[in-house]
């Protein structure tokens, strides 16, 4: 389907702008806790706001499986270049990916704009006994 409006035409130039990065899961990462947030997805909606780079209230697309959710967390993945981040996901893709498996190993296409970067030093404590 071709849009030959002045709106479709800008849509399009707009969507075209975005810049994809591909990620993965990063399994075995709920021994990490986020420092002085409740959730990753808190943490994820702070520094998205800080950076005023999108609509954080309007979340219902995951890029994981490709289907409209209502239900996300902050789900730490991973780049094809070893970059560690946080971004939406859907809960259940997230539960899937918790143990390294097939799962946790396929990549998939997010817009960059919503990846927050994670440094567990300094966004992170590690629980080690703790159990989700």
């Amino acid at each position: 389907m071709t849009c030959t409006s002045e709106n479709g035409i800008q849509m399009r130039k707009e969507i075209d702008k975005v810049k994809f990065t591909q990620v993965r899961h990063m399994p075995d990462s709920s021994k990490y806790k986020p420092k002085g947030y409740a959730s990753w997805m808190g943490f994820w909606k702070d520094k998205m706001a800080a950076s005023t780079r999108l609509p954080i209230n309007d979340i219902s697309y995951c890029y994981c499986c490709k289907k409209n959710k209502t239900d996300f967390v902050g789900g730490h993945v991973i780049s094809k270049d070893e970059e560690k981040y946080i971004c939406p996901i859907c809960k259940e893709c997230n539960d899937m990916a918790k143990e390294k498996n097939e799962y946790s190993e396929r990549h998939f296409s997010v817009p960059s704009q919503l990846l927050v970067e994670f440094y567990p030093k300094h966004d992170a404590d590690i629980l080690e006994n703790q159990k989700e």
